[in-house]
């Protein structure tokens, strides 16, 4: 039995219960005033956004920063590695961004047979080395 909420999980006696997200990015009018979790793209979109993974005047309301790896949100074979941000713009990016209470995304352009270029792999893998030696730093 699946269950939507906490409440009706707890009330039901559910074991686990589905959650339901929603983001701001429902039109220009909406970004930073509705949904359960407010966008930051790249750093615009939303006007408490300042482009450095700040929430600004967010307040208590959950917030992300989705950022992409290169140009563009997809695989885009014209990109060379010289556009790809490296861990060096994803590991400030991410303390930023979890010190403002926000959660980072990161966004992948996987091939069409599902396998992820070398290029962004390598980025997956500094942040990860990154996060295996100071993940303490994120733990309450």
């Amino acid at each position: 039995m699946k269950c939507f909420g906490h409440t009706a999980a707890t009330e039901a006696g559910c074991s686990s219960y589905v959650q339901v997200v929603t983001d701001d990015r429902w039109g220009n009018e909406c970004r930073g005033k509705h949904g359960g979790v407010f966008i930051c793209e790249n750093g615009g979109f939303s006007a408490f956004c300042s482009g450095s993974g700040a929430a600004g005047d967010a307040g208590n309301h959950g917030w992300a920063y989705w950022a992409t790896q290169a140009e563009s949100w997809g695989l885009s074979r014209p990109e060379t590695s010289e556009v790809y941000k490296g861990p060096d713009f994803f590991i400030p990016l991410l303390v930023k961004t979890v010190a403002d209470n926000g959660v980072l995304i990161m966004n992948l352009g996987p091939r069409a047979d599902g396998t992820i270029p070398p290029e962004q792999e390598s980025i997956l893998r500094g942040v990860g080395a990154w996060l295996y030696v100071f993940s303490s730093v994120f733990q309450a």
